[in-house]
């Protein structure tokens, strides 16, 4: 999800050898929606549940979609 299109500034997609996604052998996307730790994110994710929720939605349907 850019971040034009989220309640969460300032944020990027980077490439990971996250263990979770290695050793998976399907597709699969990881989610990281805020950090707890950070004040803001944690009021966003508090609050606006379902907000977030849409933008992972309109997220994955964007990169469905394709260009």
């Amino acid at each position: 999800i850019l971040d034009s299109n989220t309640l969460f500034r300032g944020r990027r997609i980077i490439e990971s050898t996250n263990y979770v996604l290695r050793n998976f052998s399907g597709q699969s996307v990881l989610v990281e929606a805020g950090f707890i730790s950070n004040e803001d994110d944690l009021t966003i994710l508090k609050t606006k549940t379902e907000e977030v929720g849409q933008e992972v939605a309109a997220g994955i349907i964007n990169y469905l979609e394709g260009p």
